[in-house]
């Protein structure tokens, strides 16, 4: 089940539940359909101009989420891009590859 949680300056925060989708999340077509289904809950200014959500995920994940972004780096729209979602690791994760950087 994903949960998409997105803030705002009015308020705290509220939630998304986007219920389960049916994808693999060990490939990267299923990691590029489920970051499709988030994208489609990304707020937009204008069809050109999206304001980035942060997506949570583990190592893998978020490397899967960039391998995914850099293959449709050269795509016309930016929802093709998925420019509307800011992969980064949870906080276990991201305190694991800054001991493996330093």
């Amino acid at each position: 089940m994903f949960l998409l949680v997105m803030f705002n300056l009015s308020v705290n925060y509220f939630q998304i539940n986007l219920g389960v989708i049916n994808e693999n999340p060990a490939s990267i077509r299923g990691v590029a359909t489920i970051m499709d289904e988030l994208h489609k809950q990304v707020p937009a200014r204008s069809p050109d101009d999206c304001i980035p959500i942060v997506c949570y995920g583990d190592g893998l994940s978020i490397e899967r989420m960039h391998d995914v972004q850099e293959a449709r780096a050269s795509a016309l729209s930016v929802a093709s891009r998925l420019e509307g979602l800011y992969p980064c690791p949870q906080d276990f994760h991201r305190r694991a590859l800054l001991l493996q950087v330093n």
